[in-house]
């Protein structure tokens, strides 16, 4: 008979979501969970929606209904949300008398929850508002250039933490090589005297100010895009246009990560390199595959130089006589 089964068997769909949520060398992009709280200010929900219309639809999950959470008092509730809703960053708005306007943002690790910060937002300018204004908006799957500008950010831990958290909000996806030519979007996150204030513009390619002649003689402005010369190196000239949405923020409560946690985080899986490297081995075209022997150094002193064959023959042939 054979043994009874302690467990019951994983089935196939079960395995391949458990690979899915392994550690990879790329990791795929975090989807932003936008939650608003029990009450939420005029501030907190036009930042959410905007945050939604920022970062797209598939990579953003905002609720419509109001959740009675609270992350620095109990993370339980937000652990759980974000992993039923598979998203790695969150965002919570809530608004009380003692913190108005007050927005949560963190990141998730591992079901756990990684870090936290929790600011309070002041002279919002909503996408909307920004848009009836300039009429330019940013181009849909374009790239997003993000800056962080003020020392303040390297001043300590907390700053450090928040600049990271607000790279994963606003990162949309992360690519190894990039053209100048489509990056219309740029965020700018200024620190300055312990307010950070960040704007959103839309990056105008100016035109070069040539004329381009056409077949009748006129003369008909250039499309094409001007260049500067920056250190010997031609890059295009642009112009920034307030896009929205614009507030300003100070930072109130944080919670970093833990250090055993933050270890987990930053640790890559190992990635195959292929076969070892073999020492003294080369692979020749014509020869095919070639290896080198070091000896060691011969000592000419006790070497035989002279042939002692001729001599035995010699004894040998006097024996037959």
């Amino acid at each position: 008979m054979g043994k009874p089964l302690t467990g019951k068997r994983k089935r196939g769909h079960v395995l391949r979501r458990q690979k899915a949520l392994e550690p990879k060398v790329h990791e795929l992009e975090k989807k932003c969970l936008l939650v608003r709280g029990s009450k939420v200010g005029p501030y907190g929900l036009e930042l959410l929606r905007d945050l939604r219309r920022l970062r797209g639809a598939d990579n953003t999950t905002l609720f419509s209904r109001k959740n009675d959470v609270l992350p620095f008092e109990d993370e339980t509730r937000m652990e759980f949300l974000c992993g039923k809703n598979d998203c790695g960053v969150f965002a919570l708005a809530t608004h009380s008398k003692k913190r108005p306007n007050n927005v949560v943002l963190g990141r998730i690790y591992d079901n756990q929850t990684l870090d936290m910060v929790e600011i309070g937002v002041t002279g919002y300018q909503s996408f909307e508002e920004v848009l009836k204004r300039t009429k330019l908006a940013k181009a849909i799957g374009s790239q997003t250039a993000i800056i962080f500008q003020g020392d303040e950010f390297d001043k300590n831990e907390d700053m450090q933490t928040l600049r990271s958290i607000l790279l994963d909000i606003f990162r949309e996806r992360q690519v190894q090589q990039v053209d100048l030519t489509t990056i219309d979007h740029i965020v700018c996150c200024s620190a300055v005297d312990g307010k950070v204030y960040v704007r959103n513009y839309v990056v105008a390619y100016a035109p070069d100010g040539k004329k381009n002649q056409s077949k009748d003689g006129s003369a008909e402005p250039a499309k094409r895009v001007g260049v500067v010369d920056v250190m010997g190196q031609k890059i295009p000239n642009v112009q920034l246009i307030d896009m929205g949405p614009n507030f300003n923020f100070v930072l109130r409560r944080t919670r970093l990560p833990s250090t055993q946690l933050a270890k987990l985080a930053l640790r890559q899986p190992k990635v195959s390199r292929g076969p070892k490297k073999v020492k003294n081995v080369t692979h020749d075209a014509l020869e095919g595959k070639v290896g080198r022997v070091h000896m060691k150094r011969q000592d000419t002193n006790k070497l035989v130089t002279r042939s002692r064959f001729k001599k035995a023959l010699s004894r040998g042939g006097q024996k037959d006589e």
